[in-house]
């Protein structure tokens, strides 16, 4: 898959149903130089949440974050760190899965896999059926599972830290 347009295309299709059904507008659209051949970033948002995906190439997945705005506004959170008082607005999808639905998780891809229209199509799909089944309180502007979510990541990023 080597085309940006084409994962744009990809995601603005798959994940329709934000702009439809929860008042979502795209918001930002990336391809920086350095990231030109590995991680596009479209970003969707409305009134209180963002949706932000992104390829990863590296590692042959799609992300999914699932962010709270301030004031209107996507505000990133700290990447390098997570410290304990860290203040954390933004989740990877899959750590809500793991509380909702940890089955549903997208398996992980080796180098041998062919990256390819189709099976980055299968991936947003599946994606974005599992962000309308199991999000739709937080695109609602319901925060109330992001207490959980923020435990769990700083608890992830404690018995890292201890590791290294």
């Amino acid at each position: 898959m080597e085309d940006f347009e084409e994962f744009i295309k990809l995601c603005q299709d798959r994940f329709s149903f934000l702009r439809e059904e929860y008042g979502f507008g795209v918001d930002k659209v990336r391809q920086d130089k350095w990231q030109k051949s590995w991680a596009p970033e479209f970003r969707m948002k409305n009134d209180t949440t963002a949706v932000r995906l992104i390829f990863e190439r590296r590692e042959y997945r799609v992300f999914v974050y699932l962010c709270q705005l301030v004031a209107g506004q996507y505000v990133p959170d700290p990447i390098i760190i997570i410290t304990a008082d860290a203040v954390l607005r933004e989740y990877e999808f899959d750590n809500l899965l793991l509380i909702r639905a940890p089955q549903l998780i997208w398996p992980e891809h080796g180098p041998e896999t062919k990256l390819d229209r189709e099976l980055l199509g299968k991936m947003l799909a599946h994606k974005a059926q599992s962000v309308r089944e199991y999000a739709a309180d937080v695109l609602q502007g319901d925060f109330a599972i992001f207490p959980q979510l923020e435990k769990m990541v700083k608890r992830r990023a404690q018995e890292l830290a201890e590791e290294a």
